[in-house]
């Protein structure tokens, strides 16, 4: 089974159509009950919105943030599973560029759980059906400069956006997991196990229901994901890109970690 349409989530059951990744072809219907943890493949839907700039700088707390979280979108055709290889795009895409600049970025992420449009703040987390790992791959190559071209140009190829297939519902108490229990866990992101990003989720500098708030502005539906933002990196370029043969991981204190092997475009898995 390849990606999963969510008709309806709810908190106990939820009803899940399976279709190819080309969306055309109907391979049944699923029920299931819920443990703890839903083990499944990526269930986002068809819309990915993630948010820049989300993470305090350790190395400079007094830097002025965004005044607005910073929102952007991903399609459903970047995401793949939690250890499948992502390919670098075609090197005649990187043009007046010695080397190709693509970066990983550990976040957490928000399943929704219901049609979502305009809610407030204080009922943002009604709206929580849970949490899951995601890596927002972005290639920052010349050709796709966030500085020449929209930020979704170097976000938006197959397989950049690597998730989590279990999604956390339930807490260690058997309640329903909330915004609180991620108020202060660690994202930790590694290249060929040296640690480039290492921060907690307090240092977020919106919290997750201002998140909820601010996009909902535009109509989410069950299935949606919300990636929170990504730490700031504790080395500078060049050391933070990735090459092909690289292993990435993406960790967050209590949900599923994903690790994942980079490869040229053209280049056979092994």
């Amino acid at each position: 089974m390849s990606l999963g349409v969510l008709k309806e989530i709810k908190k106990d059951t939820f009803e899940l159509f399976a279709f190819r990744k080309d969306g055309v072809d109907s391979l049944g219907y699923w029920r299931t009950d819920l443990s703890k943890i839903v083990d499944l493949k990526p269930l986002c839907k068809n819309l990915g919105l993630d948010t820049s700039s989300n993470f305090k700088n350790p190395k400079d707390l007094t830097a002025p943030g965004p005044q607005h979280p910073i929102i952007f979108s991903k399609p459903a055709n970047t995401i793949t599973g939690p250890n499948e290889s992502t390919r670098l795009p075609s090197k005649n895409l990187v043009i007046n560029s010695l080397i190709q600049k693509t970066v990983i970025e550990g976040e957490l992420a928000i399943i929704i759980g219901s049609h979502a449009k305009d809610v407030k703040i204080e009922h943002a987390a009604d709206y929580i059906f849970g949490f899951t790992t995601v890596n927002d791959i972005t290639d920052k190559s010349e050709f796709f400069d966030c500085h020449q071209y929209p930020l979704t140009h170097g976000k938006y190829m197959d397989g950049y956006l690597p998730c989590a297939s279990r999604i956390l519902v339930d807490n260690s108490y058997g309640n329903l997991v909330t915004y609180q229990d991620f108020s202060n866990k660690i994202i930790k992101t590694s290249k060929n196990d040296d640690v480039i990003q290492e921060q907690t989720t307090g240092d977020m500098i919106f919290d997750i229901p201002t998140l909820i708030s601010r996009i909902t502005i535009i109509t989410l539906e069950p299935g949606d994901c919300i990636m929170t933002g990504t730490p700031v990196y504790k080395i500078d370029p060049p050391d933070i890109y990735i090459q092909a043969g690289d292993v990435v991981q993406v960790q967050i204190e209590g949900l599923q970690p994903i690790t994942s092997l980079i490869l040229e475009k053209d280049q056979p898995k092994h």
